[in-house]
């Protein structure tokens, strides 16, 4: 019997000095999930960018949160995946047919590599994540950028 974990990322970076020689930023992705004994797991991966612009480090924070997928170890089945991340991210992965609807202008590697890394998992829902959905990422990202340093928690599970 194959089981299905849905999980939801939300993703989002932050960027400060844009256009400064200072300018650096950092990304941060939350996975959330039920393991397998039904209780509520979180992971929540951040790391510097440094010289990036917002929508750079939205597109990283995406990135981020797709890989952590695939890198944890406690996740070992089929997975059903909402990715909550900034209107800019989420307007880039609409697609129209087998097309992307949108072609970026800038950020075109980063782009690139989103959609290559979501053309991974079967199952992925991409929207624009609320304010509050996006706030705790926010201050990961934030705070990463603070100290110049990522970080990973691992599975944190709470008992649901």
């Amino acid at each position: 019997m194959e089981i299905t974990v849905k999980i939801t990322i939300c993703a989002c970076g932050f960027s400060v000095d844009n256009g400064k020689p200072t300018q650096r930023g950092a990304c941060a992705a939350i996975l959330e999930y039920l393991d397998d004994y039904g209780r509520k797991a979180t992971r929540t991966v951040s790391e510097p960018v440094g010289n990036s612009t917002g929508p750079q480090c939205d597109l990283k924070a995406a990135i981020l949160g797709l890989m952590a997928v695939k890198a944890d170890p406690v996740i070992r089945c089929k997975w059903d995946i909402e990715l909550l991340t900034s209107p800019y991210v989420a307007q880039l992965m609409v697609r129209q047919g087998d097309r992307f609807k949108l072609n970026p202008k800038k950020n075109v590697e980063l782009v690139r590599r989103l959609r290559e890394k979501a053309a991974l998992f079967g199952n992925l829902t991409v929207a624009t994540g609320s304010k509050e959905q996006l706030q705790r990422p926010l201050d990961t990202a934030k705070t990463t950028v603070e100290v110049g340093m990522g970080s990973d928690t691992g599975t944190v599970t709470n008992e649901a």
